[in-house]
């Protein structure tokens, strides 16, 4: 009668030992960390079927009861051991912690979520870095130049014309030029934030709205104009030009 409580109570142990023999956190460890209260949740609600099933029965009562008082007790040990080796959690649930509570931050950025496609995107290599995303609310850029060279010396011969001969490619720059209107919606910080990732002089990966990847380049320099200022000298338009030279095709040195 008390036999998938019983179960329950065998799940949460086995996870309160796992839990007690994990010295950190790391990647592995939170993966395992996941795994352990998905059964814990299973016992949760293994909990609540036996209570509806046997919660009636006077017979039954004291022997739910006890194996209760018992699925607690090691629900604490679980949460005690979480709270030891991952520091501030807040428990919920009647002690048990759920999974989401190990989950990074989810929530997107606000100017990630658009009713319209981005322009172009740019992700530094970098997992933890924030991508910046050009669209009509930030830094809208009307015009793309592009510019791929390919290098070429030529070899003088006696009587005859100058030979071309291929020595290697040249560089692949990429140029953008638009206008932000500080008062409309993109404000005063956004080519700000474009230098503070040109500062970290690391490559950035680029990819465009309609999501083709560019692949990785390096930002080489941020200019600006304002023009038509207001009280305080705060500018009614930025303009502004951005250049990227591709970094190549091999990730070395980042």
């Amino acid at each position: 009668m008390v036999g998938p409580l019983n179960g329950a109570i065998g799940d949460i142990t086995g996870a309160a030992s796992e839990l007690e023999n994990i010295p950190f956190i790391g990647p592995a460890i939170g993966a395992k960390l996941q795994r352990t209260m998905r059964g814990i949740n299973v016992a949760q609600a293994k909990v609540g079927q036996v209570v509806a099933m046997y919660g009636r029965a006077t017979s039954a009562v004291s022997q739910v009861q006890e194996r209760i008082g018992t699925l607690k007790e090691q629900a604490s040990k679980a949460s005690a051991a979480i709270n030891r080796v991952a520091g501030k959690i807040n428990p919920s649930l009647g002690n048990i912690v759920p999974t989401g509570s190990f989950a990074s931050q989810t929530t997107p950025a606000p100017e990630a979520v658009k009713p319209f496609p981005h322009l172009l995107i740019i992700q530094p290599l970098k997992p933890e870095a924030q991508p910046y995303y050009f669209n009509l609310d930030t830094a809208a850029f009307d015009e793309l130049r592009r510019q791929t060279a390919f290098r070429w010396a030529g070899q003088e011969r006696l009587t005859r014309s100058i030979a071309q001969q291929a020595v290697g490619l040249g560089d692949d720059k990429l140029s953008l030029k638009g206008s932000i209107f500080p008062g409309f919606k993109g404000g005063l910080k956004q080519l700000n934030t474009l230098r503070s990732m040109g500062r970290n002089l690391q490559p950035l990966s680029l990819t465009t709205g309609y999501g083709e990847v560019l692949g990785n380049w390096c930002l080489l320099s941020v200019d600006e104009e304002q023009s038509n200022l207001l009280a305080g000298g705060i500018p009614r338009k930025q303009g502004f030009s951005l250049e990227f030279v591709s970094y190549g095709d091999d990730l070395q040195n980042v």
